[in-house]
C-alpha cells in the first residue's frame, strides 16, 4: 500500500501479498516552484498501478488536504475534490493520467520524477494545448505559467504518440493571423490540405472557437466574435493530422 509520513512524504509500504507486490506498478511525481527568494515548495503526488478502475476506491485513493495556491493534484472519476494518491489499472504504455494545475500569480514550475517503481518505459508530460510530449525521464521539465487553473491541460503518459493520423510536414504553409479590426481568424492555406475543422483555446486550455470546415479555400476566415486580448493557440485538424498555431490578440 502507499501512506503519507509525518513529514508529508509519499511512502510505499512493503505489502505481505507477494504477488500484488510483484505486479504494483508506483510513480512518484514532483511539482517545485519557489514562493520566495529563500523558501522553495515541493509538492509529491502518487499514481499507483494495481488492477483497479478510474472511479475511486477508499483503500486506494487519498485526498489531499493542503491545497496551496500554487500546486498540482491528480484527479479520480466522478469526484471534484484534489487527490495526492490514486490506484489506477495494472500499468501499460497506453495510460493516460489527469493532472490539474493551479497557478496563483505567473510562475515557473518544475515537473519532475521523484521515484518510479516497476516502470521500465518513458514517462512523459504531455501538454494538449501545444500538442508536445516533455520526456520527464530526461530530468526536470521548467514550464512558465500564468494565474489560473489548468484542468485539462497537462497528463502523464508513457508514450509521444500523438493523436494525429500522421506527421504533418506541411507546418509552414499553413499561416494563422488575426485581423482585429475584423474580428476574424485568417488561416491562409497555401497547400490546399484538406482542412476538417479549427478549434482555438486559450493557454487555461478553455475552448474559445470551434468550427468544421465544410469547403477548402486557400485562404479560410472565421468570426470569433468578442474574445479577450491575449495569446490563443489554434488547433487545426487536417486530413494528414493537427497543426497548432499561435496567435497574439492585441
Amino acid at each position: 500500500m502507499v501512506d503519507l509520513s509525518n513529514t508529508g512524504t509519499i511512502v510505499a509500504k512493503t505489502s505481505t501479498r507477494k504477488k500484488e507486490k510483484e505486479k504494483q506498478s508506483i510513480l512518484k511525481l514532483g511539482l517545485l516552484f519557489n514562493m520566495s527568494d529563500t523558501a522553495q515548495i515541493n509538492r509529491q503526488v502518487a499514481i499507483v498501478f494495481k488492477g483497479l478502475s478510474d472511479n475511486f476506491d477508499k483503500g486506494s485513493d487519498a485526498e489531499m488536504w493542503a491545497l496551496r495556491p500554487t500546486d498540482f493534484h491528480l484527479k479520480v472519476k466522478n469526484k471534484d475534490q484534489p487527490f495526492i494518491i490514486t490506484g489506477i489499472e495494472f500499468f501499460n504504455n497506453l495510460i493516460k493520467v489527469p493532472l490539474v494545475v493551479q497557478v496563483d500569480k505567473e510562475r515557473e514550475l518544475t515537473f519532475c520524477i521523484d521515484e518510479k517503481i516497476n516502470i521500465d518505459a518513458p514517462i512523459y508530460l504531455f501538454d494538449a494545448i501545444l500538442n508536445t510530449f516533455s520526456n520527464l525521464s530526461d530530468g526536470p521539465i521548467k514550464i512558465n505559467l500564468p494565474l489560473g487553473t489548468y484542468t485539462e491541460r497537462f497528463f502523464i503518459t508513457f508514450s509521444n504518440k500523438t493523436l494525429s493520423n500522421n506527421d504533418v510536414d506541411e507546418n509552414e504553409y499553413l499561416i494563422s493571423v488575426y485581423d482585429k479590426d475584423g474580428g476574424t481568424l485568417i488561416i491562409e492555406n497555401k497547400l490546399n490540405l484538406e482542412i476538417e475543422a479549427v478549434k482555438v483555446y486559450n493557454l487555461l486550455g478553455a475552448e474559445v472557437f470551434n468550427s468544421e470546415v465544410e469547403k477548402n479555400k486557400v485562404e479560410l476566415r472565421f468570426n470569433l466574435g468578442e474574445i479577450s486580448k491575449g495569446v490563443y493557440i489554434v488547433v487545426i485538424q487536417t486530413a494528414k493530422g493537427i497543426i497548432n498555431k499561435k496567435i497574439l490578440i492585441e
